[in-house]
Parts: structure tokens; C-alpha cells; sequence
């Protein structure tokens, strides 16, 4: 008649639970950081495919000028949508969240290369360099 009874005792069970408590603060600021890691990371991700998409662009004009997106004006801006847009370098324009910096670059020269900024959410930013068809 004597039955043995299987389980945790309660002091068992709150020590567990401190523990778990315990690693649960300690990761906490870790997963927080993160975010702001992967906003960083995409805004390099929209710069990477831009600057791909520009060299790709002057790889074209130098193959057959006539079927690039002409980068040419005098006072170009980085933000310009003909060049960015569904007909410019990068079809079907920027990702939504993400601008080009509004700053106006002298595309003087075929070759030359010019400094422009993206930015997304969380005021990340990259750089993109625009090179110039002339």
C-alpha cells in the first residue's frame, strides 16, 4: 500500500524558472540590438543592388551607348526617378521605406563617379556611388 509518488518538488520547479528568468534577461538586449542590425544591413542590401545596377548601367554604354540610361545632366540628382524609376537603372524603382539623398552631382565626365546616400527606416544609411555616362 505504500505508493511512491514521481515528480518535481515546488523549490524545484521556482528554480527552473529563475534560471530560465535569469537567461531570459541576459539574451534580451541581444534580439533588441538585432533590429537595428538588420535595418542596417537591408539599407546595404538597397546600396548593393544600386551600385550594381550603375556599373551594369556604364557596362552597357560602353558596349552600346544607345541602350543606357543616359547619366548626364550637369546639376544630376541622386533622387532624379527617371534614373531610378521603372525605366532607369534599377526597374521598378527603390524598395518603399528607402529614398536617395536629393543632393545634385556634376556628372562631368563619362566614368566619372559620384557620391549619392541612400536611407531607410530606422535612419540607416549607405553609400552609392553613381557613375556618370557622360
Amino acid at each position: 500500500m505504500n505508493q511512491k509518488e514521481a515528480g518535481f518538488t515546488l523549490i524545484e520547479l521556482i528554480m527552473v524558472i529563475v534560471i530560465l528568468g535569469i537567461l531570459a534577461v541576459t539574451a534580451l538586449p541581444k534580439f533588441n540590438d538585432l533590429r537595428s542590425d538588420a535595418s542596417t544591413a537591408a539599407a546595404s542590401g538597397v546600396a548593393g543592388a544600386l551600385n550594381g545596377a550603375f556599373s551594369n548601367n556604364f557596362s552597357t554604354f560602353l558596349a552600346n551607348s544607345t541602350k543606357a540610361i543616359r547619366i548626364n545632366a550637369t546639376a544630376q540628382a541622386c533622387s532624379d526617378t527617371a534614373m531610378l524609376g521603372t525605366a532607369g537603372v534599377l526597374q521598378g524603382g527603390l524598395p518603399s521605406g528607402y529614398t536617395m539623398s536629393s543632393d545634385t552631382v556634376n556628372c562631368s565626365a563619362s566614368g566619372a563617379t559620384l557620391a549619392c546616400t541612400v536611407s531607410g527606416s530606422n535612419a540607416s544609411t549607405a553609400s552609392v556611388t553613381l557613375i556618370c555616362t557622360g
